[in-house]
C-alpha cells in the first residue's frame, strides 16, 4: 500500500536570505525537505540596493549607484563632476519638459470631449 499523503508547512522568514519557504515532511529520512523558496534570487527581491540600486544575478552584491551624486562646495572642481552635474541638471528639464507635455496632451483631450458632448446637444 503507497501513502498518498503529504505534510507540508509553509515559514515566512524575515531574517533568511529567503523570506518563504516551503518544506515537505519525508518520511524515508524523518526530516523536513526544502521544495520551495520565495525569493528565488537577490534579484526578487524588493528594493534590496536602495530606491534606485541593481543587483546583479552573476554577482549578487549591489551594483554602482551613478544616479547619486554629492554636490558640495569643496568636492567641486574635476571634469567628471562638473559632467555629471550638468547631466543631472539635463534629466531634470527633460523630465520637467516631458511631465508638461503629458499635463498639456491631457488638458487637450479633456477640453475636446467637453466641447464633443456640448456641440450634440441641441
Amino acid at each position: 500500500m503507497v501513502n498518498k499523503s503529504a505534510l507540508g508547512r509553509t515559514m515566512l522568514n524575515l531574517t533568511a536570505d529567503y523570506y518563504r519557504q516551503s518544506w515537505i515532511w519525508s518520511n524515508a529520512d524523518q526530516n523536513w525537505t526544502l521544495y520551495a523558496a520565495l525569493p528565488r534570487d537577490p534579484c526578487d527581491s524588493y528594493a534590496n540596493c536602495g530606491g534606485m540600486g541593481t543587483v546583479f544575478l552573476l554577482h549578487p552584491q549591489c551594483g554602482d549607484q551613478d544616479i547619486y551624486v554629492k554636490i558640495s562646495g569643496a568636492e567641486l572642481g574635476g571634469k567628471d563632476d562638473k559632467w555629471k552635474i550638468g547631466v543631472i541638471v539635463a534629466s531634470a528639464v527633460v523630465v520637467i519638459l516631458a511631465m508638461f507635455l503629458v499635463r498639456s496632451c491631457y488638458q487637450c483631450r479633456t477640453h475636446n470631449r467637453e466641447n464633443r458632448r456640448t456641440d450634440v446637444l441641441p
